[in-house]
């Protein structure tokens, strides 16, 4: 059902994807090539994706990292082509 979704996305020719957890519950070999199916798409046009799975990052420009402990959520902007950190913010999220 998922690669269904995917392939009607990619046909429909967007001007952005956005992506939430594109990948989940697919098995290694499946989500594999659908990763290489979004890196290829990714590079015609702006690609979010949603993911808890590090490995699912690969292709990225830019990773945004986002952790939330003792009610306060740290947000840290990485630009992987240029290995630097950008933002790294810190905020109060619940009172």
């Amino acid at each position: 059902m998922q690669r269904l979704m995917l392939a009607r996305i990619f046909y429909m020719n967007p001007s952005m994807f956005l992506l939430d957890e594109p990948l989940t519950g697919l098995d290694n070999i499946v989500a594999a090539e659908l990763l290489h199916i979004i890196k290829d798409h990714s590079e015609k046009c702006p690609t979010i994706m949603v993911t808890h799975n590090i490995n699912h990052v690969s292709f990225a420009d830019t990773i945004l990292t986002v952790f939330l402990t003792n009610n306060r959520m740290s947000i840290t902007v990485e630009s992987v082509k240029n290995q630097c950190c950008v933002i790294n913010q810190s905020s109060e999220v619940f009172s």
